[in-house]
């Protein structure tokens, strides 16, 4: 009879966490299957019961634990199939034959992978992986899409097809690391083997990108530009250095800013892409700006800025992610002909004011660690790849401060 453990990796990855893994034995033979989850040491129980492996201090500790259960009644299910016929069967007939008895579709799979994520309010990653499915659908021209047909050949066709369509490698990288997860989730539930996962020989490729910024020059340029009150190059210019005066906030998060948010000498929201609550001081520069869009009517539930409606109910989030990516199409598009207005020949989108306050303030200040944190970044190091291009500007500087000024 199979016994069933689990088990904690020793190894940790670069966010301190350990890989959950079920060992199967049976007759002093051991196998490994990893569980695709990975948890702080301090969240696993080694000597729990049955179905409390990952302690209640881990926020996905109900889902993990079920998960794990699920997969061992798989397993269970399949050593009772080959008892019932009066056979013993070993570690990996059972192994082998679960994985070719389940078979399930990708688009089925994958959207009980999205709604996983909506259930840990994760919307942002479900939007994503939702997109994903229906690119891999349009490209395969069906539904009827198994897993089995997602080969090397599958993923190089995948890469041309979009290609040609317009997309980005880039683009494609940010499919193609959805899609690996995806895979590794049903590899790990038993729905493929892992020798099967096309990843395993296929490199996702990328494309190196410049973030462009702008100087502070060029920022004071864009902001003594005499434009038309209320006119769409009015409101993309100012919600573009509103944001380069709030430690760059992002586009999404100041859509959704209502008056509510500012307090005092505050800006508090919470990021749309990791859920986190951000505070940013307010700048003289920052209050004027918000002074041009306070009216007598201005209630503390309204939008700050005039692309969300406020009668209209935004619960959905993927709605609400379509709106905002079309009112990030017209914005960018008016700050292009502002840029252009104003003689800066560099290809502005909205998000350069967030690169050009991070590079601004490691400029002025030479505090990384500041600068991180007014990003709002959860590590370090994520700032430090945010700041990795070459800045000629600083090396010109440094050069002159060293060798010209200090004579």
């Amino acid at each position: 009879m199979i016994t069933y453990n689990i088990e904690l990796n020793h190894k940790e990855n670069r966010e301190g966490n350990s890989l959950l893994i079920l060992r199967l034995t049976k007759d002093r033979i051991h196998k490994r299957i990893s569980l695709g989850r990975h948890i702080k040491k301090y969240h696993f129980n080694p000597k729990a019961k049955y179905g409390l492996w990952v302690r209640t201090t881990c926020l996905q500790h109900k889902e993990i634990n079920e998960l794990i259960k699920s997969l061992i009644s798989q397993y269970q299910a399949m050593e009772g199939y080959f008892i019932n016929l009066g056979k013993q069967p070993s570690l990996t007939q059972v192994l082998t034959e679960k994985g070719a008895t389940t078979r399930v579709s990708f688009p089925e799979f994958a959207r009980k992978e999205v709604e996983r994520h909506n259930n840990h309010e994760q919307n942002r990653t479900g939007v994503k992986k939702g997109h994903l499915i229906s690119k891999v659908i349009s490209y395969y021209g069906s539904e009827d899409i198994q897993f089995e047909d997602i080969t090397v050949t599958f993923l190089k066709g995948y890469e041309n097809y979009w290609t040609l369509k317009g997309n980005q490698i880039n683009t494609i990288q940010t499919d193609f690391k959805g899609l690996r997860a995806i895979i590794r989730s049903a590899v790990m539930e038993g729905i493929i083997s892992s020798e099967a996962n096309p990843f395993n020989k296929y490199k996702i490729k990328s494309a190196k990108t410049y973030r462009d910024k702008l100087t502070e020059e060029e920022i004071k340029k864009l902001e003594i530009a005499e434009l038309i009150a209320d006119s769409r190059e009015w409101h993309a210019r100012n919600m573009f250095i509103l944001s380069f005066y709030c430690a760059g906030i992002r586009f999404g998060d100041l859509l959704q800013i209502k008056w509510k948010n500012i307090q005092g000498d505050h800006l508090h929201y919470v990021m749309d892409k990791t859920g986190d609550p951000h505070t940013v001081f307010l700048t003289p520069e920052a209050k004027a700006i918000l002074t041009l869009y306070r009216k007598p009517f201005s209630k503390s539930d309204m939008f700050i800025f005039p692309y969300l409606k406020n009668n209209r109910d935004y619960s959905n989030y993927e709605y609400l992610t379509q709106q905002i990516s079309s009112a990030n199409t017209i914005v960018n598009k008016n700050l292009k002909a502002v840029v252009k207005l104003v003689g800066i020949n560099k290809k502005v989108s909205f998000h350069v004011s967030r690169h050009s306050f991070a590079y601004m303030a490691l400029r002025r200040t030479g505090d990384l660690y500041g600068v991180s944190k007014s990003l709002n970044h959860k590590r370090i190091n994520t700032t430090e790849i945010y700041l990795k291009d070459k800045d000629p500007d600083a090396a010109d500087s440094l050069m002159k401060r060293i060798f010209v000024e200090a004579k």
